[in-house]
Protein backbone atom coordinates (compact mmCIF):
# COMPACT_ATOMS: atom_id res chain seq x y z
CA UNK A 1 0.00 0.00 0.00
CA UNK A 2 1.46 3.59 -0.56
CA UNK A 3 1.76 6.28 1.22
CA UNK A 4 -1.67 7.86 -1.07
CA UNK A 5 -3.91 4.95 0.15
CA UNK A 6 -2.57 5.28 3.77
CA UNK A 7 -3.40 8.80 4.35
CA UNK A 8 -6.54 8.20 2.40
CA UNK A 9 -7.70 5.58 5.63
CA UNK A 10 -5.89 7.79 7.79
CA UNK A 11 -8.23 10.59 6.83
CA UNK A 12 -11.43 8.70 6.55
CA UNK A 13 -10.50 7.17 10.22
CA UNK A 14 -10.05 10.60 11.67
CA UNK A 15 -13.53 11.45 9.71
CA UNK A 16 -15.24 8.58 11.52
CA UNK A 17 -13.85 9.54 14.94
CA UNK A 18 -15.18 13.17 14.64
CA UNK A 19 -18.73 12.03 13.23
CA UNK A 20 -18.74 9.90 16.65
CA UNK A 21 -17.48 12.14 19.22
CA UNK A 22 -20.38 15.14 17.57
CA UNK A 23 -23.03 12.91 17.33
CA UNK A 24 -26.29 13.91 19.26
CA UNK A 25 -26.68 10.15 19.92
CA UNK A 26 -23.43 9.75 21.69
CA UNK A 27 -23.40 11.76 24.71
CA UNK A 28 -22.09 12.42 28.49
CA UNK A 29 -23.32 14.06 31.68
CA UNK A 30 -21.01 17.01 32.98
CA UNK A 31 -20.46 17.84 36.12
CA UNK A 32 -21.95 21.71 37.43
CA UNK A 33 -19.49 24.43 38.08
CA UNK A 34 -19.40 26.54 41.03
CA UNK A 35 -20.80 29.96 40.69
CA UNK A 36 -19.77 31.88 44.01
CA UNK A 37 -19.03 31.22 47.53
CA UNK A 38 -19.44 32.88 50.64
CA UNK A 39 -17.12 32.22 53.91
CA UNK A 40 -20.01 32.46 57.36
CA UNK A 41 -18.96 33.64 60.66
CA UNK A 42 -20.17 29.66 62.07
CA UNK A 43 -17.48 27.43 62.32
CA UNK A 44 -19.66 24.70 59.83
CA UNK A 45 -22.95 25.04 58.12
CA UNK A 46 -24.45 21.79 58.28
CA UNK A 47 -27.82 22.64 56.41
CA UNK A 48 -29.12 25.63 53.74
CA UNK A 49 -32.23 25.65 51.45
CA UNK A 50 -33.64 28.57 48.91
CA UNK A 51 -35.96 30.75 50.35
CA UNK A 52 -39.51 32.09 48.64
CA UNK A 53 -37.34 35.44 47.99
CA UNK A 54 -35.06 33.66 46.19
CA UNK A 55 -32.18 33.68 48.79
CA UNK A 56 -31.11 31.17 51.91
CA UNK A 57 -31.22 30.09 55.03
CA UNK A 58 -28.40 28.20 56.74
CA UNK A 59 -28.15 26.45 59.68
CA UNK A 60 -24.84 25.40 61.57
CA UNK A 61 -23.86 25.17 65.34
CA UNK A 62 -25.98 27.89 67.34
CA UNK A 63 -26.86 30.01 64.06
CA UNK A 64 -29.87 30.30 62.01
CA UNK A 65 -28.56 32.39 59.34
CA UNK A 66 -30.70 34.69 56.44
CA UNK A 67 -28.61 35.47 53.17
CA UNK A 68 -29.84 37.17 50.18
CA UNK A 69 -29.74 35.85 46.72
CA UNK A 70 -25.97 36.84 45.92
CA UNK A 71 -24.90 35.00 49.72
CA UNK A 72 -25.34 38.72 51.70
CA UNK A 73 -26.05 38.20 55.17
CA UNK A 74 -29.25 39.23 56.18
CA UNK A 75 -29.65 38.43 59.78
CA UNK A 76 -28.46 35.84 62.03
CA UNK A 77 -29.86 33.94 65.08
CA UNK A 78 -28.20 32.33 68.29
CA UNK A 79 -30.91 29.40 69.56
CA UNK A 80 -30.99 27.97 72.94
CA UNK A 81 -30.06 24.38 71.83
CA UNK A 82 -27.15 22.43 71.39
CA UNK A 83 -26.98 22.29 67.97
CA UNK A 84 -29.05 23.54 64.93
CA UNK A 85 -28.80 20.88 62.44
CA UNK A 86 -31.16 21.49 59.76
CA UNK A 87 -33.34 24.30 58.54
CA UNK A 88 -36.50 24.88 56.62
CA UNK A 89 -38.77 27.81 55.48
CA UNK A 90 -42.39 26.61 56.33
CA UNK A 91 -45.65 27.58 54.64
CA UNK A 92 -46.28 30.64 56.38
CA UNK A 93 -43.00 32.22 56.00
CA UNK A 94 -41.29 31.21 58.96
CA UNK A 95 -38.61 28.22 59.71
CA UNK A 96 -38.57 24.78 61.34
CA UNK A 97 -35.51 24.15 62.87
CA UNK A 98 -33.73 19.90 64.06
CA UNK A 99 -31.18 20.20 66.18
CA UNK A 100 -29.62 18.31 69.55
CA UNK A 101 -30.56 19.30 73.16
CA UNK A 102 -29.05 18.56 76.60
CA UNK A 103 -31.41 19.93 79.16
CA UNK A 104 -30.34 17.14 81.73
CA UNK A 105 -27.09 19.29 82.37
CA UNK A 106 -25.67 15.54 82.11
CA UNK A 107 -24.27 13.99 79.19
CA UNK A 108 -27.66 12.84 77.52
CA UNK A 109 -28.71 14.43 74.26
CA UNK A 110 -32.32 14.53 72.99
CA UNK A 111 -33.74 15.42 69.38
CA UNK A 112 -34.93 18.63 69.58
CA UNK A 113 -37.70 20.77 66.60
CA UNK A 114 -38.35 24.38 67.31
CA UNK A 115 -40.46 26.96 64.67
CA UNK A 116 -39.61 30.21 64.36
CA UNK A 117 -41.39 33.40 63.24
CA UNK A 118 -40.60 35.11 59.76
CA UNK A 119 -37.96 37.52 60.65
CA UNK A 120 -36.47 34.78 63.11
CA UNK A 121 -36.34 36.29 65.97
CA UNK A 122 -39.61 34.65 67.85
CA UNK A 123 -39.26 30.79 68.68
CA UNK A 124 -43.33 29.87 68.20
CA UNK A 125 -42.96 26.62 69.39
CA UNK A 126 -40.22 23.91 70.64
CA UNK A 127 -40.41 19.82 70.93
CA UNK A 128 -37.91 17.77 72.77
CA UNK A 129 -38.42 14.01 71.31
CA UNK A 130 -36.96 10.68 71.61
CA UNK A 131 -34.42 10.20 69.19
CA UNK A 132 -30.89 10.92 70.21
CA UNK A 133 -30.26 13.70 68.29
CA UNK A 134 -32.22 15.34 65.37
CA UNK A 135 -30.32 15.92 62.10
CA UNK A 136 -33.19 16.70 59.31
CA UNK A 137 -36.51 18.03 59.46
CA UNK A 138 -39.28 18.97 56.41
CA UNK A 139 -42.82 20.52 56.40
CA UNK A 140 -45.14 18.02 54.97
CA UNK A 141 -48.09 18.63 52.82
CA UNK A 142 -50.49 18.10 55.63
CA UNK A 143 -48.80 20.88 57.58
CA UNK A 144 -46.59 18.40 59.60
CA UNK A 145 -43.35 17.68 60.07
CA UNK A 146 -41.14 14.79 59.15
CA UNK A 147 -37.69 14.92 61.28
CA UNK A 148 -34.79 11.81 61.28
CA UNK A 149 -31.91 11.63 63.13
CA UNK A 150 -31.35 8.64 65.04
CA UNK A 151 -31.73 7.11 68.47
CA UNK A 152 -29.69 4.83 70.92
CA UNK A 153 -30.19 1.05 71.06
CA UNK A 154 -27.28 0.97 73.90
CA UNK A 155 -24.27 0.12 74.18
CA UNK A 156 -23.14 2.72 71.68
CA UNK A 157 -24.67 1.31 68.99
CA UNK A 158 -26.58 4.12 67.29
CA UNK A 159 -30.09 3.28 64.47
CA UNK A 160 -31.31 5.58 61.66
CA UNK A 161 -34.68 7.26 63.38
CA UNK A 162 -37.51 8.79 61.31
CA UNK A 163 -40.25 10.24 62.85
CA UNK A 164 -44.08 11.96 61.44
CA UNK A 165 -45.05 14.85 63.32
CA UNK A 166 -48.83 17.10 63.11
CA UNK A 167 -48.63 20.64 62.82
CA UNK A 168 -48.42 21.77 66.06
CA UNK A 169 -45.27 19.75 66.67
CA UNK A 170 -47.26 18.21 69.65
CA UNK A 171 -47.91 14.72 68.79
CA UNK A 172 -45.76 11.95 66.82
CA UNK A 173 -47.84 10.16 64.98
CA UNK A 174 -45.58 7.35 63.32
CA UNK A 175 -41.78 6.79 64.36
CA UNK A 176 -39.13 4.21 62.75
CA UNK A 177 -35.67 2.58 63.26
CA UNK A 178 -34.25 2.14 60.11
CA UNK A 179 -31.10 -0.26 59.05
CA UNK A 180 -28.41 2.33 58.12
CA UNK A 181 -26.84 4.62 60.99
CA UNK A 182 -28.23 8.11 62.09
CA UNK A 183 -30.11 9.74 59.22
CA UNK A 184 -28.66 13.08 58.08
CA UNK A 185 -31.51 14.08 55.58
CA UNK A 186 -34.96 13.33 54.75
CA UNK A 187 -37.43 15.11 52.47
CA UNK A 188 -41.22 14.31 51.42
CA UNK A 189 -41.19 13.18 48.14
CA UNK A 190 -44.25 13.81 45.37
CA UNK A 191 -45.45 10.70 45.79
CA UNK A 192 -46.16 11.52 49.93
CA UNK A 193 -43.39 9.14 51.01
CA UNK A 194 -40.31 10.19 51.99
CA UNK A 195 -36.21 10.01 51.18
CA UNK A 196 -33.34 9.71 53.26
CA UNK A 197 -29.42 10.28 53.53
CA UNK A 198 -27.71 8.52 55.56
CA UNK A 199 -24.21 5.54 55.83
CA UNK A 200 -24.09 1.86 56.55
CA UNK A 201 -21.13 -0.15 57.35
CA UNK A 202 -20.12 -3.26 55.63
CA UNK A 203 -17.37 -5.50 56.43
CA UNK A 204 -16.40 -5.93 52.91
CA UNK A 205 -16.74 -2.50 51.73
CA UNK A 206 -16.71 -0.82 55.15
CA UNK A 207 -18.65 3.24 55.71
CA UNK A 208 -20.47 3.97 52.41
CA UNK A 209 -23.15 6.43 51.65
CA UNK A 210 -26.80 4.86 51.64
CA UNK A 211 -29.87 6.57 50.31
CA UNK A 212 -33.25 4.71 51.12
CA UNK A 213 -36.93 5.39 49.30
CA UNK A 214 -39.65 5.40 52.42
CA UNK A 215 -43.55 5.07 51.41
CA UNK A 216 -45.67 7.06 53.31
CA UNK A 217 -45.71 5.26 56.91
CA UNK A 218 -42.42 5.17 56.48
CA UNK A 219 -41.48 1.31 55.03
CA UNK A 220 -38.72 1.26 52.85
CA UNK A 221 -39.35 0.52 49.14
CA UNK A 222 -35.82 0.59 47.49
CA UNK A 223 -32.42 1.59 49.25
CA UNK A 224 -28.54 1.86 47.51
CA UNK A 225 -24.89 2.44 48.32
CA UNK A 226 -23.35 4.78 47.00
CA UNK A 227 -19.60 3.69 46.48
CA UNK A 228 -17.93 6.81 46.03
CA UNK A 229 -18.48 8.44 49.40
CA UNK A 230 -18.28 7.27 52.79
CA UNK A 231 -21.72 9.28 53.78
CA UNK A 232 -24.72 10.98 52.61
CA UNK A 233 -25.39 13.89 54.47
CA UNK A 234 -28.16 15.60 52.77
CA UNK A 235 -30.88 14.52 49.91
CA UNK A 236 -33.44 16.12 47.88
CA UNK A 237 -35.77 14.91 44.96
CA UNK A 238 -35.33 17.01 41.81
CA UNK A 239 -37.85 18.41 39.19
CA UNK A 240 -37.08 15.51 36.51
CA UNK A 241 -38.03 13.14 39.54
CA UNK A 242 -34.34 11.89 40.68
CA UNK A 243 -32.65 13.03 43.61
CA UNK A 244 -29.12 15.47 44.11
CA UNK A 245 -27.22 13.74 47.32
CA UNK A 246 -24.45 15.51 49.21
CA UNK A 247 -21.47 13.33 51.29
CA UNK A 248 -17.82 13.29 51.90
CA UNK A 249 -15.24 10.68 51.68
CA UNK A 250 -13.23 10.41 54.68
CA UNK A 251 -12.64 14.14 55.98
CA UNK A 252 -10.42 15.27 52.94
CA UNK A 253 -13.06 16.05 50.45
CA UNK A 254 -16.85 17.19 49.56
CA UNK A 255 -18.99 15.38 47.12
CA UNK A 256 -22.16 15.40 45.32
CA UNK A 257 -24.04 12.97 43.17
CA UNK A 258 -27.51 13.49 41.05
CA UNK A 259 -29.75 10.37 41.22
CA UNK A 260 -32.34 9.27 39.03
CA UNK A 261 -35.67 8.00 40.32
CA UNK A 262 -34.91 4.67 40.92
CA UNK A 263 -31.58 5.69 42.62
CA UNK A 264 -29.06 5.29 40.12
CA UNK A 265 -26.21 7.12 39.46
CA UNK A 266 -26.30 10.08 36.63
CA UNK A 267 -23.18 12.16 37.77
CA UNK A 268 -21.40 12.70 41.07
CA UNK A 269 -18.60 15.57 41.49
CA UNK A 270 -15.81 15.94 44.05
CA UNK A 271 -15.84 19.43 45.14
CA UNK A 272 -12.90 21.73 46.04
CA UNK A 273 -10.56 19.43 45.62
CA UNK A 274 -6.87 18.47 47.37
CA UNK A 275 -8.61 18.47 50.91
CA UNK A 276 -9.91 22.28 50.55
CA UNK A 277 -13.29 21.16 51.38
CA UNK A 278 -13.95 18.10 54.05
CA UNK A 279 -17.61 17.95 53.65
CA UNK A 280 -20.63 18.69 52.07
CA UNK A 281 -23.56 18.97 54.64
CA UNK A 282 -26.09 20.36 52.44
CA UNK A 283 -27.73 20.60 48.91
CA UNK A 284 -30.59 21.76 47.32
CA UNK A 285 -31.99 22.30 43.34
CA UNK A 286 -32.19 25.99 42.50
CA UNK A 287 -34.74 27.86 41.03
CA UNK A 288 -32.84 28.22 37.82
CA UNK A 289 -32.17 24.11 37.94
CA UNK A 290 -28.59 24.20 39.39
CA UNK A 291 -27.68 23.79 42.85
CA UNK A 292 -27.07 25.21 46.30
CA UNK A 293 -24.40 23.24 48.52
CA UNK A 294 -23.03 24.06 51.98
CA UNK A 295 -19.87 22.82 53.07
CA UNK A 296 -17.18 22.86 55.80
CA UNK A 297 -13.68 24.33 54.83
CA UNK A 298 -10.53 23.01 56.40
CA UNK A 299 -7.53 24.12 53.71
CA UNK A 300 -6.24 26.82 53.32
CA UNK A 301 -8.62 28.37 56.34
CA UNK A 302 -11.13 26.70 58.05
CA UNK A 303 -14.88 27.85 58.15
CA UNK A 304 -18.11 27.89 56.65
CA UNK A 305 -18.91 28.29 52.90
CA UNK A 306 -21.59 28.40 50.76
CA UNK A 307 -21.07 26.83 47.03
CA UNK A 308 -23.40 27.19 44.35
CA UNK A 309 -23.31 25.04 41.50
CA UNK A 310 -24.66 25.47 37.85
CA UNK A 311 -27.48 23.63 36.00
CA UNK A 312 -26.64 20.38 34.62
CA UNK A 313 -25.11 19.50 31.34
CA UNK A 314 -27.05 18.43 28.82
CA UNK A 315 -26.59 14.60 28.53
CA UNK A 316 -27.87 10.99 29.12
CA UNK A 317 -28.93 9.65 32.32
CA UNK A 318 -26.61 6.69 33.89
CA UNK A 319 -23.40 8.48 32.79
CA UNK A 320 -21.26 9.51 36.29
CA UNK A 321 -18.74 11.99 36.12
CA UNK A 322 -16.76 9.94 38.06
CA UNK A 323 -18.09 6.27 37.25
CA UNK A 324 -16.90 4.03 40.16
CA UNK A 325 -19.57 3.81 41.82
CA UNK A 326 -22.13 0.84 42.94
CA UNK A 327 -23.95 1.43 39.95
CA UNK A 328 -21.26 0.90 37.67
CA UNK A 329 -18.68 -1.25 39.04
CA UNK A 330 -15.41 -1.27 37.77
CA UNK A 331 -15.32 2.34 36.29
CA UNK A 332 -15.67 3.42 32.61
CA UNK A 333 -15.87 6.60 30.15
CA UNK A 334 -19.24 7.04 30.35
CA UNK A 335 -21.80 7.85 27.22
CA UNK A 336 -24.48 6.83 25.60
CA UNK A 337 -24.24 5.42 21.89
CA UNK A 338 -27.45 4.24 19.55
CA UNK A 339 -27.71 1.12 17.75
CA UNK A 340 -27.55 3.47 14.55
CA UNK A 341 -23.87 4.02 15.34
CA UNK A 342 -23.09 0.38 17.07
CA UNK A 343 -24.01 -0.98 13.74
CA UNK A 344 -22.15 1.49 11.41
CA UNK A 345 -18.99 1.92 13.26
CA UNK A 346 -17.64 -2.27 12.41
CA UNK A 347 -19.43 -1.57 8.73
CA UNK A 348 -16.77 1.17 8.18
CA UNK A 349 -14.21 -0.31 9.83
CA UNK A 350 -14.97 -3.38 7.58
CA UNK A 351 -14.87 -1.15 4.54
CA UNK A 352 -11.70 0.00 5.43
CA UNK A 353 -10.53 -3.22 6.14
CA UNK A 354 -11.51 -4.62 2.50
CA UNK A 355 -9.97 -1.16 0.90
CA UNK A 356 -6.52 -1.82 2.16
CA UNK A 357 -6.53 -5.34 1.75
CA UNK A 358 -7.53 -4.55 -2.38
CA UNK A 359 -4.66 -1.87 -2.49
CA UNK A 360 -2.26 -4.39 -1.09
CA UNK A 361 -2.80 -7.12 -4.05
CA UNK A 362 -2.63 -4.20 -5.93
CA UNK A 363 0.94 -3.67 -5.06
Amino acid sequence: MNWKNKLVILLLGALLTAIFAISPDYCEAAAPEIEWEKTLGGNVAYSVQQTADGGYVVAGGAYITKLDSSGTVEWKKTLGGSGANSVQQTADGGYVVAGIINDTGAFIYSAWVAKLDSSGATVEWEKTLGGNGAYSVQQTADGGYVVAGDTDGGAFIYSAWVAKLDSSGATVEWEKTLGGNRINSVQQTADGGYVVASSIFSPSSGEEAWVAKLDSSGTVEWDKTLANSERATSVQQTVDGGYVVAGGVDVSAAWVAKLNSSGTVEWDKPLGGNGAYSGAYSVQQTADGGYVVAVYRSYPSSGAYVVKLAPDEPGTPNQPDNPNTSDNPGGGGGGCITGDLLFAIPLLSLIFVLYGWKNKIRN
